[in-house]
């Protein structure tokens, strides 16, 4: 019988450490007893981490016809929410100028919030600090037109968000799949003026959809949008654009975003990335991020099959 008493205390000890207690989170967001804890998270850019709903990539009209692996780090800062993560990108040209695919993944992030905003986002941990593992999105990227006089370049893509992200419960991802597709266009203008090579005016347009877990609104849908301009120096390119999504619940779902992106032109296989981002409306944080991204050949039997 003390044995028996003795394995109960221990399973019990076990339980309480274990175990987290929700009671704090119930009263303060007056659960009714009944209803998933999912249906309180807000399913917005504006009500969750900097990873969960990014404002899509500006495309620019043309994709890199390089092979290319990117690897690098971002920090975000907003007021109640600091979050550092590790970010990484494979660019495959299958047939160059005309289709290419890109997998991009955060492996990992680390953040730190505040208590106010730990419950404006009705987040279920206490203690508003811990990790995640990101969203793998996976894109494919088609040339419809290129290298035209009278004509832009124009091209298409097609874009998947899995659901690999985890630590919903603290809205640091929407663990819900969605997609966006966009069609971009853009021209370069060749200039003389000093080291400036060309400029390439651009603008983007499309549709963004993604679950949300809910069940009277089952997924949003949105209106995907960027413009910008690329200016082409001797040793680097400079991209600078303004973008975001207009989703229609009015629910913090419409952010736009300006962002700046330095890459160095240099003759090697490899390069660095300098990017800013801050949000204008609806998507809280400041972002400063840096990379280095190294180029590699196509593997023999693709140039063979496909040729240069």
């Amino acid at each position: 019988m003390k044995r028996i008493l003795l394995i109960l205390i221990i399973f019990s000890g076990f339980h309480s450490v274990f175990s987290q207690d929700y009671n704090w989170w119930n009263d303060l967001h007056n659960w009714d007893g009944v209803t998933s804890w999912r249906e309180y998270i807000i399913y917005s850019p504006s009500y969750m981490g900097p990873n969960a709903l990014p404002v899509p990539e500006f495309n620019t009209g043309i994709f890199s016809g390089d092979f290319e692996y990117e690897l690098g780090a971002s920090y975000h800062s907003s007021i109640g929410d600091q979050t550092a993560n590790l970010f990484t990108k494979l660019n495959l040209a299958l047939a160059p100028g005309i289709a290419g695919v890109n997998v991009s993944y955060v492996p990992y992030e680390i953040y730190s919030m505040d208590i106010e905003t730990r419950d404006l986002r009705r987040a279920r941990d206490f203690e508003p600090s811990g990790g995640s593992f990101g969203d793998v999105y996976v894109t494919t990227y088609l040339q419809i037109i290129k290298d035209k006089d009278r004509l832009p370049d124009i091209m298409a893509s097609i874009n998947l968000k899995t659901s690999s992200g985890t630590n919903l419960g603290n809205a640091r991802h929407t663990d819900a799949p969605g997609y966006y597709f966009d069609l971009s266009m853009g021209k370069d203008i060749e200039t003389r003026k000093g080291k400036l090579k060309y400029w390439r005016p651009y603008g983007m347009g499309g549709f963004y959809s993604y679950q949300t877990n809910r069940d009277d609104y089952v997924q949003n849908d949105a209106i995907l949008y960027a413009v910008g301009f690329v200016l082409g120096f001797e040793k680097f390119h400079l991209d600078s654009g303004l973008g975001g999504y207009y989703g229609y619940f009015g629910n913090g779902d419409q952010p736009l975003v300006y962002r700046m992106e330095i890459k160095s032109a240099l003759e090697s296989q490899l390069n660095y990335k300098l990017r800013f981002q801050t949000g204008i409306n609806d998507f809280p944080y400041t972002t400063i991020g840096i990379s280095v991204v190294l180029s590699f050949e196509r593997p023999g039997w693709m140039v063979s099959e496909l040729g240069d």
